[in-house]
């Protein structure tokens, strides 16, 4: 609809000089003045980043493969970040898990469902199916507590495959998975050797000492690597995994280039999972 050339749209200057949206500007100052003297400078930094985490939303809802990705990188990361950033990391987890299934869901009509159609996702459903009928277990002390348990143990699961099936159904997302989770698990190997080579800092001692992880985690003195995971059971097993998914890749049928490098992957993750386990070269904690 185009207007007439002698008539001028209002700016914004122009609405700034309207009475009552001055009036309204000034009791949100004097309000978020308020919130900040009660709340703390956390809260005013959390004010600040509002307008970011409004656009964040706004990218994840028109790119739902993103909370797939990001979700991987809080799985790798969240346990190790953790020790030094006290944050819900795993809520953000399932947080950005429900962010992608709004986002399939506010294109419902657009949307292929078909491949949520399998086993796999029948067999998701009906375990997590038996996690909600827990509630009714008379041995459970405590709602809260279920809350938090069932979201790694059924949960995540669920919203996991099924946004997997409905957005990365391409082989090349096989790929990119591959990828992310090597270079992460070399990551892995690398903060390992750097607690083997020059011991723990800090916050892992603290997490060692204080939170009582020493008791598992020092064996005779010496130490059990356990890099940004969870504890070193976890790291060894995740880099063993991923040592002989590398190993299988470099002496398959592919150009040499592609050979050696799976074969290096293999090679440094294989390490990674040799120092989760207590040996003479080893650092003393």
């Amino acid at each position: 609809m185009s207007t007439p050339d002698n008539i001028s749209l209002p700016t914004g200057a122009d609405w700034l000089r309207l009475p009552v949206l001055r009036l309204f500007l000034l009791l949100t100052a004097l309000a978020l003045g308020v919130v900040v003297a009660k709340g703390g400078v956390m809260v005013g930094f959390m004010l600040i980043g509002l307008p970011g985490a409004f656009f964040g939303l706004a990218y994840l809802m028109n790119n739902p493969k993103m909370t797939l990705w990001g979700a991987l990188v809080i799985g790798f990361f969240a346990t190790g970040v953790a020790r030094y950033i006290s944050a819900p990391w795993g809520l953000m987890l399932d947080a950005l898990l429900v962010v992608g299934w709004l986002a399939c869901l506010f294109k419902f009509k657009k949307q292929d469902w078909k491949p949520l159609r399998n086993d796999v996702m029948g067999m998701a459903a009906l375990w997590y199916g038996l996690v909600i009928l827990q509630l009714a277990n008379p041995e459970m002390r405590s709602a809260m507590a279920w809350f938090y348990a069932m979201r790694a143990s059924g949960l995540s699961q669920l919203l996991a495959f099924g946004l997997t099936f409905l957005l990365l159904r391409h082989p090349k997302y096989l790929d990119k998975l591959l990828h992310f989770s090597i270079a992460f698990s070399i990551m892995g190997t690398v903060w390992g050797l750097r607690q083997m080579i020059f011991g723990v800092d800090a916050a892992e001692q603290r997490w060692l000492y204080v939170d009582g992880y020493a008791l598992t985690h020092l064996l005779h003195g010496v130490l059990r690597v356990f890099s940004f995971y969870s504890d070193a059971g976890q790291f060894g097993a995740q880099q063993a995994m991923m040592a002989l998914v590398c190993g299988i890749i470099a002496i398959g049928p592919y150009p040499t280039k592609t050979r050696i490098g799976y074969g290096l992957a293999a090679l440094i993750t294989f390490i990674g999972f040799g120092i989760s386990t207590p040996g003479r070269w080893q650092c003393r904690a």
